[in-house]
């Protein structure tokens, strides 16, 4: 992390970002994150919430609407800060957990993670004087019946997107960095089908497991860009959480990387795919998007099925 003039100017701030990078992986300090397992001490929420869904479906923003409510505290890609939990970074498929399914998966009757230090792990991060606790990982999209099993009074709530802007989104940002895509036949950007897999398996292995989860609530990224009011109304009534929405249509979100006032970006994302695109989506993924009701895009240039 590079010092910079705003570091020396906002001391704790810096401190905070300091701290995030310092027991994230890849660059986790295993010394520093047992540290402060020792001098935090850990509360137990009231209640847990689990935002789900697949890369590129809105599960960022729906967290940044709900962390505005006073009772609830957020972390954004918990499974960074714990070793207890396994990355698909960490078996060379960065954004890219379909490949590894069995690797990342977990049910109720999985018993290695060590779920005290998962928890100190997290609650390093989390406002302990808020009742709610809500955490974020795509990955977690696996460990639903693992987290109900060990998370008491949790809830999920999981976002759904139009596939081929999802996967266009993948596409689009092909991780760099101390990550970046591990696999060289690659050359740095996936397939639009292997992203395209992604979607279906996500949401494929969210549905079957929703089966088994007490309190799960499906949003449609559309819903939560086109009705916002509605759509955070029903989620605070799932929730169990008091408070008036106060939604300022003016506000601007950090909206896959564009500053922009809420809307729905999947326009945008499909004029970013051509047709042979579209055709390698449908062919992975055609049967699932007529099974969630998405429009068919190759049906409006006369491709048929």
């Amino acid at each position: 992390m590079k010092i910079r003039f705003q570091h020396i100017r906002h001391p704790i701030r810096s401190l905070r970002k300091l701290k995030r990078y310092a027991l994230c992986k890849p660059y986790r300090i295993r010394h520093l994150a047992s540290f402060f397992r020792s001098i935090v001490p850990y509360k137990e929420p009231e209640k847990w919430v689990f935002v789900v869904g697949c890369y590129n479906s809105g599960t960022t923003l729906l967290e940044d609407i709900l962390g505005m409510h006073p009772k609830i505290s957020t972390m954004d890609e918990g499974v960074f800060f714990t070793d207890e939990l396994l990355l698909p970074e960490e078996l060379g498929w960065t954004r890219m957990w379909c490949q590894v399914v069995d690797s990342v998966r977990l049910t109720e009757n999985d018993h290695t993670p060590d779920v005290t230090k998962v928890k100190k792990d997290w609650g390093v991060f989390f406002d302990r004087k808020k009742p709610v606790y809500l955490e974020k990982s795509i990955v977690n999209s696996a460990r639903m019946r693992w987290l109900q099993a060990n998370f008491r009074n949790s809830y999920f709530v999981s976002v759904i997107r139009d596939c081929y802007a999802a996967s266009e989104g993948i596409y689009r940002k092909s991780p760099t960095g101390a990550w970046g895509i591990q696999k060289e036949e690659f050359k740095g950007k996936y397939p639009i089908e292997l992203c395209a897999k992604q979607w279906v398996v996500n949401n494929r292995i969210i549905e079957e497991d929703s089966a088994h989860i007490d309190r799960f609530m499906a949003v449609r990224y559309e819903s939560l860009c086109e009705s916002p009011r509605n759509t955070i109304e029903k989620i605070y009534e799932f929730l169990d959480i008091d408070g008036k929405v106060l939604w300022d249509e003016k506000a601007e979100w950090n909206i896959h990387g564009r500053i922009s006032v809420l809307k729905n970006m999947n326009p945008y994302s499909h004029r970013n795919l051509s047709k042979s695109m579209i055709e390698k989506i449908e062919e992975t993924a055609l049967e699932s998007i007529r099974h969630y009701g998405y429009p068919v895009l190759s049906d409006q240039y006369g491709h048929g099925d």
